[in-house]
């Protein structure tokens, strides 16, 4: 089955420049591995570009390396990907699922395929999703993104009647 993802606003540049740049921490930088295993209950992201790009920054982990990596939360790809630049610095290859850390949790990713549209990013997929159950909450005005982890959270809306 071939995976068609079409994502060809972000590029390798972006995230090392202006995605960085709002994040304040540059992208691939080394983390802790105490920061890779840290349990988010929320996350917080942001709102970027034309498209609209839901971006996630998460401390990623394997074999005892820890580095900052930024997501495309894309729930259209059924499958979580780590970019080429980023399947290098943990030693994922191609064709081959592998567990790593995304804010703590352990989830199986696969090296971007080197002839799709998105080898130079990383996308959060579905099955992130579906399996912590991950909830984004908008707020377009700020261009803010919470990612909420789990169900043990409670929503409150303001009212003003």
């Amino acid at each position: 089955m071939m995976l068609v993802v079409w994502i060809t606003d972000v590029k390798d540049e972006n995230l090392r420049h202006e995605i960085s740049q709002v994040v304040g921490i540059p992208y691939l930088s080394k983390a802790t591995v105490a920061d890779a295993n840290e349990v988010h209950k929320v996350g917080n992201g942001f709102i970027y570009g034309r498209e609209l790009r839901t971006i996630f920054p998460a401390v990623v982990g394997h074999k005892g390396k820890a580095h900052w990596i930024f997501f495309i939360l894309d729930t259209g790809s059924p499958l979580t990907y780590l970019s080429s630049q980023a399947s290098e610095l943990f030693g994922i290859v191609e064709d081959r699922p592998t567990t790593v850390t995304i804010a703590g949790y352990h989830h199986a990713t696969h090296r971007s395929p080197e002839s799709s549209h998105f080898t130079e990013v990383n996308l959060l997929g579905a099955d992130f999703a579906s399996q912590y159950n991950v909830s984004p909450w908008y707020n377009y005005p700020s261009g803010r993104v919470k990612l909420y982890f789990g169900t043990d959270w409670e929503v409150t809306e303001k009212s003003k009647l």
